[in-house]
């Protein structure tokens, strides 16, 4: 029997966790990178905002605009991130008083719950999006799909994450990581 030359490859499971594990940690700097561009680009717009009004006595039209799509983004970016690091909000009361087999099954079927949720919204947010093409932001004059398409993406990040911890560890997974 010949020994495993050490370039040779380790497998750690299945290849479409593989893969899920690798574009989960790119959507997962995507994320992180937009959300801290947006949180500079609102914070230098709402303080070009407040020289322009109260400094130059002539508020400008469009950075509460801007600065409220920003906020949008930065919202579902930071709930994919908070899914890839298991930080949103839930309840231990449940978890702590459930018997420990029926603690996976209920993380599954959450996660499974939450994972239907976030394909639909992801479809209609991109169905949203799509239609509010035509519609134009009334002070920025900017497309509001642009503003509507976070949801689709946001949502999508989140499916991603949590398909991976959802195989990673079932019964603390992803958006109800505290169940």
């Amino acid at each position: 029997m010949a020994s495993a030359s050490p370039d040779a490859k380790v497998v750690r499971g299945p290849v479409i966790l593989t893969f899920l594990e690798k574009l989960s940690d790119i959507v997962n700097r995507i994320s992180v990178w937009g959300t801290i561009i947006a949180m500079s680009a609102m914070t230098i717009i709402v303080f070009v905002q407040v020289v322009a009004r109260f400094i130059l006595n002539n508020a400008l039209p469009w950075p509460e605009e801007i600065s409220r799509y920003l906020m949008i983004w930065m919202c579902f970016l930071g709930s994919a991130i908070a899914v890839k690091r298991g930080e949103h909000i839930g309840l231990t009361l449940i978890r702590e008083r459930i018997p420990k087999k029926a603690q996976t099954f209920v993380g599954i079927a959450m996660n499974l719950g939450a994972l239907v949720f976030l394909v639909y919204a992801a479809y209609y947010g991109f169905s949203l999006a799509k239609a509010a093409g035509f519609q134009r932001a009334p002070a920025s004059r900017i497309s509001m799909s642009w503003a509507y398409a976070a949801i689709p993406v946001g949502c999508t990040f989140m499916v991603i994450h949590t398909l991976v911890n959802l195989f990673q560890k079932p019964s603390e997974s992803g958006i109800v990581s505290n169940l």
